[in-house]
């Protein structure tokens, strides 16, 4: 049974004189004259109605009356923890016959109530702790409980894009904290967000903190939450830290007044004992719009019950209509089994990996493909509870409300290098223009939603990474090889005794390409890089041919010739003509090999013919390289690279020396040695880099 000497009471008393010396009746103000009729009956079917008329409500008795509707639900309800909806029916039977009550009604696990000075009063049991949840270190739960909001000199500095702000209940004062299970989320999403740039603030939900946010791209908020009023004005409320007192009432009159504030109460187990769970304030849409902003298109999440219902659709319009662009709420009654699915979306986002991390970790992801992601996993639902009979509750659906928010930062997808030292960033980045910087130097770039062009110069390489609004992209790797490649084409002349004709080509090549592999889907399977590498411009070759048939004593026909491969200006893949001195590349990371391939027609050599001089195309004996980007003709079109040989590279993608030889299978006398310098990769392969 619960205490009935309540000493909080008696503080309220010692305020009483006071709030009446203020003239303010402890901050009641409907402006109604004192003394109209009580109302005899409310509205428990939730039909339309006209407003009541108004009395002024002393605040020492709108708390005595808080206190003695949480006292009469525990003879009600007894030590059920889910009390049934008959019980909740026969609390607001028992409300409307109290003096100080004009209106009341029941909803899932919760009750509203309409004092007769106008003012709305929430008493909820929608959250609740399922059994067997492991407990959070006693030094994170106490994260919980933390000082008014400070910004700090980061975060007052930052663009309102790039402010965080994570507020959570701080939980019943003498008993257990019903979000303390939350304190671990709190934590990975404040690391998460502080990694892709954002400054973080991690706060306990009162009202001095809310008003002092500012500005913020990203709102977390983890409280009891409910709709009241009657079935033509339902509203929606969120429960703060703020205790209802005498005192309170006088500082927070004009909100209260206004109605950008309640009342709102989470019921006290009768184990509880001494008053566990004093009255609160709660805040309203109305507040919403008057105190709070956000960035346009910000994220806002409302881990609390039925946030994402009909009903709470004030409130989420409110949060709209100052800036969110996308509202997480949940239809039905959430429960601590929601944190994991928030924090595997924070962290996919941010590409941290810190979440079931995968050995292979994710690069970032925007907002609907984690979206998507956590859809198939079926992570879009919490799992009810189990009640005292033994039945699990229903689960709670989250749902998104608008479709402005985006991604957490800019996302970087997969690099490509292309003709003329061009970089090109794939990925998603937003219509705002930002900074990109290559191997920690920033570069000239020109933008794009979804494309990134920077001309580099021949020796940059490294980190790759975007900055749109202090918040910062995933990082990529440009890596870089150097080292020599060789091709000797050999015919042997079977009409002539002892003719052998070589061709020679060695380039000195210069690669530079996107070190981790590809990964479109969240968690998904690692993909091949598709994209064509262009070597760096320092790229250059050289060729020379010999070789000659004598007959008799004299030559009958002959190669000769040597130079410089006219690889320069380079020109891109997919405009490459026949009959080019060309070398491309790829780098497939999953298989680990460079496949390379090179083309040569415009260097000539002389070929010698009797007497007759005329310049000839080098004989190289492409076709006997692995031609296909596989091996194999029936490989899909997208994917093919005529002409390649396989440069294997190890786990770290570095290169040993090697070389390659291959005959003519139709007995020509042609064969083809390619070789190759060993290539260190420039930086070293850093495994935590996300793919």
């Amino acid at each position: 049974m619960q205490r009935t000497n309540n000493p909080r009471r008696h503080w309220q008393a010692a305020f009483l004189g006071f709030a009446l010396l203020l003239g303010a009746c402890g901050g009641g103000g409907g402006g109604g004259a004192i003394g109209m009729p009580p109302i005899a009956s409310g509205n428990p079917d939730g039909q339309p109605q006209q407003p009541p008329p108004v009395q002024e409500v002393d605040s020492a008795i709108r708390l005595s009356a808080m206190d003695r509707l949480d006292l009469q639900f525990g003879q009600i309800a007894g030590n059920r923890a889910t009390p049934t909806p008959e019980q909740w029916a026969q609390l607001r039977d028992w409300v409307l016959t109290q003096p100080e009550f004009a209106d009341a009604g029941v909803d899932d696990a919760s009750l509203w109530a309409r004092f007769k000075d106008g003012r709305y009063f929430l008493y909820t049991d929608n959250w609740r702790v399922p059994q067997g949840l492991e407990e959070p270190p006693p030094e994170e739960e106490e994260g919980l409980r933390l000082a008014p909001f400070a910004a700090s000199v980061a975060m007052a500095a930052a663009p309102g894009a790039a402010r965080a702000a994570l507020f959570t209940h701080s939980g019943a004062p003498n008993g257990d904290n019903e979000f303390r299970h939350g304190a671990p989320l709190l934590r990975s999403m404040k690391q998460a967000l502080t990694e892709r740039g954002y400054s973080v603030a991690r706060q306990t939900l009162t009202i001095d903190n809310l008003k002092q946010m500012g500005e913020v791209g990203f709102f977390y908020m983890n409280t009891h939450t409910a709709k009241y009023g009657p079935g033509d004005r339902k509203e929606f409320a969120a429960m703060l830290d703020d205790n209802a007192t005498v005192a309170n009432d006088f500082v927070y009159r004009e909100d209260l007044d206004a109605g950008n504030l309640i009342y709102h109460r989470i019921r006290t187990l009768p184990q509880t004992g001494n008053w566990g769970n004093p009255p609160k304030l709660a805040f309203t849409s109305k507040f919403i719009q008057r105190h709070l902003r956000f960035s346009p298109d910000a994220l806002a999440i409302m881990l609390s019950c039925n946030s994402g219902t009909p009903d709470a659709k004030p409130l989420r319009d409110a949060l709209k209509g100052r800036g969110a662009g996308t509202v997480v709420g949940w239809e039905g009654n959430a429960n601590p089994n929601a944190y994991p699915s928030i924090a595997l979306l924070v962290d996919r986002m941010a590409g941290v990996n810190k979440i079931e991390p995968l050995a292979k970790p994710n690069r970032s992801f925007v907002f609907q493909d984690v979206w998507t992601y956590l859809q198939k996993r079926k992570l879009d639902v919490t799992e009810g509870i189990v009640d005292d009979d033994g039945k699990r509750q229903p689960d709670a659906k989250i749902v998104l409300d608008g479709g402005g928010f985006l991604r957490l930062a800019p996302v970087i997808t997969h690099l490509e290098m292309r003709a003329d030292n061009k970089l090109v960033v794939h990925g998603d980045f937003g219509k705002q223009a930002g900074e990109l910087s290559v191997g920690g130097t920033p570069v000239q770039v020109t933008w794009g939603e979804n494309k990134l062009e920077a001309t580099l110069g021949n020796a940059t390489h490294g980190e790759v990474s975007a900055t749109v609004n202090g918040l910062k992209s995933n990082i990529r790797q440009l890596g870089s090889w150097q080292g020599r490649v060789s091709y000797e084409s050999k015919r042997v002349d079977g009409s002539c005794a002892g003719a052998t004709f070589l061709a020679h080509v060695d380039i000195d090549l210069h690669l530079r390409a996107d070190m981790q592999a590809r990964r479109t889907e969240v968690d998904g399977a690692l993909k091949n890089n598709n994209a064509v590498i262009v070597p760096a411009n320092d790229t250059r070759g050289q060729w020379s041919a010999s070789g000659r048939c004598v007959q008799g004593d004299r030559v009958a026909y002959a190669h000769s010739g040597s130079g410089t491969l006219a690889l320069l200006p380079f020109v891109d893949h997919e405009v490459l003509t026949a009959f080019s001195d060309a070398t491309y590349a790829r780098l497939d990371a999953v298989e680990q090999r460079f496949h390379i391939g090179t083309t040569v027609g415009k260097s000539k050599m002389n070929l010698h013919n009797g007497d007759v001089t005329t310049l000839s195309l080098l004989p190289i004996w492409f076709q006997l390289s692995d031609y296909f980007y596989n091996g194999q003709p029936n490989w899909p079109r997208t994917e093919r690279f005529a002409y390649a040989s396989y440069l294997p590279v190890d786990a770290r993608l570095n290169a040993a020396q090697g070389k390659t030889e291959r005959a003519d299978p139709e007995g020509e006398g042609m064969s083809l040695k390619f070789q190759w310098n060993a290539m260190q990769a420039s930086p070293a392969l850093d495994a935590a880099v996300g793919h």
